[in-house]
């Protein structure tokens, strides 16, 4: 099994993203209004220019809240997907821990064998030093 394989594919396309002939119309218009905003040099020109960012963000909101409605759903098979993977896991990473928990407890007695071993073998250094300094 690979990764290609462990999941039966979802019915998602890689469609080109399409906005509406009345999105296009709405960019345009505020395109065109924008390009009018040079400088904002007094009262008059500051007014056009608020009425102008108005019209922009109108359309940028608009788009933003599209996108958002959009990619709901994705996001909801996201959320979907994850949850299904971590139920279909949860067993498998709950044996995973039990067995990793098992092998390190084998690691750690090994290490306490050694630790032993060596400390004995110090000792019984020790000891043949010490009987040696006596024998001198």
């Amino acid at each position: 099994m690979n990764q290609e394989t462990a999941l039966v594919p979802l019915a998602f396309t890689l469609a080109p993203i399409v906005f509406t002939p009345e999105a296009e119309d709405a960019r345009i218009s505020a395109l065109c209004l924008a390009a009018d905003v040079s400088e904002v040099t007094c009262p008059e020109t500051q007014a056009k220019a608020v009425e102008v960012q108005k019209a922009v963000s109108k359309v940028i909101r608009a788009v933003e809240k599209a996108r958002k409605a959009e990619k709901e759903p994705i996001l909801e098979a996201g959320r979907n997907l994850d949850a299904a993977c971590a139920k279909f896991l949860e067993d498998l990473k709950a044996n995973e821990l039990r067995i990793a928990t098992e092998v390190g407890n084998y690691q750690e007695a090994e290490r306490e064998k050694v630790r032993k071993a060596e400390q004995a073998a110090a000792a019984e250094l020790a000891r043949i030093e010490r009987e040696r300094q006596e024998a001198v």
